[in-house]
């Protein structure tokens, strides 16, 4: 089995008719973000194959290159997700990544915020120099929002594009699924204590959000993004008394996700790219804003006003929004629809300028 993984690995490397980009990203751990992130790249880059890097030695590479004569890896990307000085493990891969690959972009890729980082979070160090000065060696950087942006621009790195998440080039043109009457959507998850406040608060909250949203008629719909995620759902449905809850757990699928979400009249969701899927689903959301990516992202959107941390959360407050959304719905979906718009014409506008620069690799000298 081992000697046929290998065979089809080289074969995908020294293949010929492969056109491929090293991808540094947190796909394959079955994480609905980290799965959208990557779709994306590939719907942007049709015709590409996205490997990661480290699936091949340094030695290993080149000595395909000297048979092949050609680079494996032409290009080279950080893909989507909060990576940019996120930790060391990218860094490193970056690093390797900057040094082999002729063309070097991200499009999308969030920043980490020092503000939250440094106060007291487990295993991080500010790594920011070291990503500026392996960033102004790459020919696109495009980033998820105006935060990460900013901070990239006064560490040095005047040239940043914001460009959106980049799983906003999943969102769909019209609605396939009719809205049910009073449906909320909900998402919750763990994040290893690595929150604005704590976990436990989260879900107090949010349980009494549901509750009141229960007493007015409203029925709830669970989607968990990260198998990881369901112990804190379970908890939240015995916070709540809903004894058969409708949970679903969807890690890969993002058509399917897509189709839950379009049920939902509104959405209040934790994990980022729960957000994310809701608003490409075109259903108003709310955004519990666990880490400063969260916002950052709404900040993109133009729906901060719809971004609460998750240290100051205020029940009545997020019951009266969550009503008012639904009742005004459809004025939030053309609103939210603009932004998608005009990143999707970002993202594709950055995608063809990369594969100008992989088809012409002087235009990267």
């Amino acid at each position: 089995m081992k000697v046929l993984k290998k065979a089809k690995l080289y074969w995908e490397l020294g293949s010929p008719f492969k056109r491929r980009i090293a991808y540094i990203g947190w796909a394959g751990h079955e994480n609905l973000g980290d799965e959208m992130l990557l779709e994306a790249y590939k719907r942007l880059f049709a015709g590409y194959h996205f490997m990661p890097l480290f699936h091949l030695s340094p030695g290993k590479k080149a000595l395909y290159e000297r048979i092949t004569g050609r680079k494996v890896f032409p290009a080279g990307c950080l893909g989507g997700g909060t990576l940019i000085n996120r930790d060391k493990g990218y860094l490193r891969e970056f690093a390797r990544l900057v040094k082999e690959c002729p063309t070097r972009f991200c499009l999308g890729t969030g920043v980490a915020n020092p503000e939250f980082w440094a106060t007291g979070q487990k295993d991080w160090e500010d790594d920011l120099r070291a990503w500026v000065e392996l960033l102004r060696q790459s020919q696109f950087v495009g980033v998820r929002g105006p935060m990460g942006a900013n901070i990239l621009k006064e560490a040095g790195l005047p040239d940043v594009e914001v460009v959106g998440d980049s799983a906003l080039i999943l969102a769909r043109e019209s609605q396939h699924i009719a809205a049910e009457e009073k449906l909320l959507g909900v998402n919750v998850g763990t994040s290893r204590g690595n929150v604005w406040g704590t976990e436990d608060d989260v879900l107090d909250k949010l349980a009494r959000v549901c509750k009141a949203l229960r007493s007015r008629g409203w029925k709830i719909l669970f989607l968990c993004v990260w198998p990881n995620d369901m112990d804190s759902i379970t908890t939240l449905t015995k916070l709540i008394g809903i004894h058969q809850p409708e949970i679903h757990l969807i890690t890969t699928d993002v058509e399917h996700a897509l189709d839950v979400c379009e049920r939902c009249t509104t959405f209040i969701g934790m994990k980022l790219h729960s957000v994310v899927t809701a608003l490409c689903a075109g259903v108003p959301s709310i955004m519990i804003e666990y880490r400063p990516k969260c916002r950052d992202f709404m900040a993109s959107m133009g729906l901060q006003r719809y971004s609460f941390r998750s240290d100051a959360l205020d029940v009545d407050r997020l019951v009266n929004l969550s009503e008012w959304l639904a009742n005004n719905r459809t004025a939030v979906q053309n609103e939210t629809r603009k932004k998608i718009v005009e990143f999707k014409r970002r993202l594709t506008n950055g995608a063809s300028k990369i594969k100008e620069m992989i088809r012409n690799p002087a235009l990267t000298a």
